[in-house]
């Protein structure tokens, strides 16, 4: 934890800045700072709160006149009655941005996912049924079942034809949807991708990161923005 002093040097009229005895000046500011205006108290995880040090001292935040309040990195911060900005960038503020939306957008992709995988496993499916009328067919050919010849020459024609009839059914098809499949595929990716970022630093989290995890974390992985919800 870091406590930070900040007001107006009075004979030089610049902005003062005290962390403990060590004091630094900067550009100069309006008379409406007074020489104690607030103090910063900084958490090592990078979250701050800012509070008035006299009743008289006016501290912004956002716009928002506040006696003491959490900031970050994307707040605005002004002192006094002439809306001196202070520049916290010296802070090291955390950004907090709000991660929610994301829950929408893992979720669709999930779900895409899913019903991806059940359509290959009915498609292999169907392609194993190929084999089992082949099999049955030959089967029926080098067995014995006491069945007339003429049933039987009709029964293995049922069941090629049956074979048959799937596999080209299942080229056919094959051969119409894998494009579009593909397609689709690239686009979802690309979408996932592209709309799965971080709100901060505006790059994707991936696969890696489900809503969930990022959740857990509470700060995004790869910029350490603090996560609202």
């Amino acid at each position: 934890m870091k406590v930070i002093q900040i007001g107006r040097d009075g004979p030089t009229n610049k902005l003062k800045v005290t962390v403990g005895e060590q004091s630094t000046t900067f550009g100069s500011v309006p008379q409406s700072v007074s020489r104690e205006h607030c103090k910063v108290v900084r958490q090592d995880d990078g979250t701050a709160v800012i509070t008035n040090l006299n009743d008289r001292n006016v501290t912004y935040v956002n716009g928002q006149p506040v006696v003491s309040h959490d900031i970050t990195a994307d707040d605005v911060v002004e002192l006094g009655s002439e809306h001196y900005r202070l520049d916290t960038s010296f802070l090291k503020l955390v950004r907090m941005v709000d991660i929610s939306h994301l829950q929408n957008v893992w979720n669709d992709y999930a779900a895409w996912e899913e019903h991806t995988k059940i359509s290959t496993i009915r498609s292999n499916a169907l392609k194993s049924v190929t084999g089992l009328f082949s099999m049955a067919a030959l089967i029926i050919t080098f067995g014995d079942f006491g069945i007339e010849e003429q049933t039987m020459r009709t029964l293995r024609l049922v069941l090629y034809t049956l074979a048959g009839v799937t596999i080209v059914f299942t080229s056919l098809n094959m051969f119409v949807t894998a494009p579009r499949k593909i397609r689709e595929a690239k686009e979802r990716e690309e979408h996932f991708l592209d709309d799965y970022t971080c709100p901060a630093c505006k790059r994707p989290f991936g696969k890696s990161y489900r809503y969930e995890k990022l959740v857990e974390l509470g700060e995004c992985p790869l910029c350490k923005a603090k996560f609202r919800g």
